[in-house]
């Protein structure tokens, strides 16, 4: 098939809508104990996993594999 001659597209106006999302700083639900520095790095290493596991890893700790 050989295009011969191209037309221009028709111009759609789109109205641009922006809207400004504002955060609301809430009170906590409850109150969250400070952690120690233990804790953290628990927390951190725990994070660490979760972020390399493979969708894989996760069934397989799930138990459906």
């Amino acid at each position: 098939m050989r295009i011969s001659q191209v037309q221009p597209m028709p111009a759609v106006s789109i109205p641009l809508v922006l809207v400004k999302t504002v955060q609301m700083i809430e009170k906590p639900k409850r109150e969250v104990p400070n952690l120690s520095p233990q804790d953290i790095a628990i927390f951190a290493h725990l994070e660490r996993r979760a972020k390399a596991m493979t969708l894989d890893d996760l069934m397989q700790s799930m138990g459906i594999n």
